[in-house]
């Protein structure tokens, strides 16, 4: 290939927003806003996200369908520390594409804490993961063993200790694609 990131790195967005984050709300209220912003995106749009601690504890789970000419991107604001958590490990900090189909889909420049497995990818193709500080998690740091994976992009990560909060871990920093080769991961760039 040309290049380690996708085709599509360099589109400009159709619509591009901002996020803020309300200082007198509580991280779980940021949270929750930001997941429904994140929810609400169509193809073509960009969110920026502002600096600010952001805990999710629900089912958050990205099922967003760009397309080539017109991705989806969701990047951390540079000005400052974007954090993703969640406080228990009940379930995953971030899942993407486990409920339907994610495409044509971009997260980057995020600290990701918490949870247990910290990000869940499912049925995902052309996603890509960029730049993201992915740590302290009861399992494992980027998962992609639930589905048939195409086409990931995983680059510029940094990962450790994601199962530091679970004794009982294997605490894997990636598992891509299942024992046997029940679920394949093919195509992709780590």
């Amino acid at each position: 290939i040309g290049s380690y990131y996708p085709a599509w790195e360099k589109l400009k967005p159709a619509k591009a927003q901002r996020h803020e984050y309300r200082k007198g709300a509580s991280a779980e209220n940021n949270g929750e806003s930001l997941k429904k912003a994140v929810l609400r995106l169509k193809a073509g749009d960009r969110l920026v996200v502002d600096p600010g601690k952001y805990e999710i504890n629900d089912f958050f789970d990205i099922c967003l369908v760009g397309t080539a000419k017109s991705p989806i991107w969701v990047e951390a604001n540079p000005a400052g520390k974007v954090i993703l958590t969640r406080k228990d490990k009940e379930q995953n900090v971030i899942n993407i594409g486990q409920s339907s189909s994610c495409k044509y889909f971009y997260l980057g420049g995020f600290e990701i804490v918490g949870g247990s497995s910290l990000l869940k990818l499912g049925d995902c193709e052309n996603v890509w993961i960029d730049k993201n500080l992915i740590h302290d998690g009861s399992d494992v740091g980027i998962a992609a063993n639930s589905k048939n994976t195409s086409f990931l992009f995983i680059t510029n990560n940094e990962i450790h200790d994601p199962g530091k909060n679970d004794p009982q871990s294997t605490s894997e920093g990636m598992y891509l694609g299942a024992n046997e080769g029940k679920e394949i991961m093919q195509n992709s760039v780590i």
